[in-house]
């Protein structure tokens, strides 16, 4: 996984900006994984809240940008719980969150 990379990005019709992050199936069972995972979702939420966010996208409107996690599989229960933990850090920096 890169994490100084942004796997998609894509401008809505209603102003807004939706990062996205396609997840690796083995994210579950690998702790390496996670990590790169956490550390790619902080450099994401870092680019979202720069200057260059803002030159990159200046007709975004404030709070319409979203970071979505793509699964490639349905998660297990425990993933969902670690999952709902990262979205409400990702919520406390001003972005919203979807899976």
């Amino acid at each position: 996984m890169d994490t100084n990379s942004i796997d998609i990005i894509g401008k809505r019709v209603d102003g807004g900006i939706d990062l996205v992050i396609i997840v690796p199936d083995e994210v579950e069972n690998s702790e390496d994984i996670q990590t790169q995972l956490l550390d790619k979702i902080e450099n994401y939420l870092k680019y979202a809240n720069s200057e260059e966010f803002k030159k990159d996208f200046p007709d975004v409107i404030s709070g319409k940008v979203t970071l979505k996690l793509r699964l490639g599989k349905t998660p297990s229960e425990r993933l969902l719980k670690w999952v709902d933990e990262i979205g409400s850090w990702v919520k406390s920096s001003g972005v919203k969150f979807s899976v």
